[in-house]
């Protein structure tokens, strides 16, 4: 969603901002679907997995693919995933692998008990191979987590690690401004809270300065006294 500050607007809560631009944020996602639904891959794959299926139904013969098709398939699943969250649970990851060996039959594998164990494995090694490529990018998300950010004598891959949780959407979004300039507005939220008939001004900043607020409550973890008068 964009947000869109008038001129009169502007003047009437004797706060003007030129700098303030409205920028969608990468960290915006959907919740998990009840049901995953595996993506169309690109062309070639496509083609290819329709070829083994065929074979699947006329004789049995699972899929074997060759390191480069099994990589483009593993990198089109984990771009689906990222669009609702970037820490998987192990049922939900689970979930994943079964969709795609309903999807693709010819996929399942016969030495595993669940028929899509080794595509479940590799896709939490995939994830997590990107996760690490986020965060040299400096994705909140994930910098959040890193060793860096952890307490002194914690600093331990394992520990705290802080992801979305139930209903979580907008788990830790990429700040568009400096925090400097998203302080600034702070303040004038404060004092524009306490004029009358000023509701859209506030909700308006409201919105701008959403991702300070909640990284702050992610990385800081403050108060709720402290918080509320913030």
């Amino acid at each position: 969603m964009s947000y869109s500050l008038n001129d009169s607007s502007c003047l009437s809560s004797g706060y003007v901002d030129t700098d303030v631009q409205s920028i969608e944020s990468t960290s915006t996602r959907s919740s998990w679907p009840a049901v995953f639904h595996v993506p169309k891959f690109s062309y070639d794959v496509e083609l290819k997995l329709q070829q083994e299926g065929l074979t699947y139904v006329q004789n049995g013969t699972v899929l074997m693919p060759e390191p480069k098709l099994k990589s483009a398939i593993l990198d089109r699943l984990v771009q689906e995933i990222v669009k609702y969250k970037v820490y998987v649970t192990d049922k939900e990851m689970e979930e994943l692998a079964q969709s795609l060996i309903k999807t693709h039959p010819c996929s399942s594998e016969k030495r595993s008990c669940t028929g899509c164990g080794g595509w479940k494995t590799s896709l939490k090694y995939k994830l997590s191979n990107y996760r690490t490529h986020l965060r040299k990018l400096g994705c909140p998300e994930v910098t959040v987590n890193s060793l860096i950010n952890k307490p002194a004598g914690k600093k331990s891959a394992a520990f705290g690690v802080k992801k979305a949780k139930r209903a979580e959407v907008n788990f830790c979004p990429t700040i568009a401004e400096t925090e400097e300039s998203l302080e600034a507005m702070q303040r004038a939220l404060l004092l524009d809270a306490k004029k009358r008939n000023n509701r859209d001004i506030v909700k308006l900043k409201m919105e701008n300065t959403f991702a300070l607020r909640r990284h702050e409550v992610v990385r800081d973890g403050p108060m709720v006294e402290d918080f509320m008068a913030r």
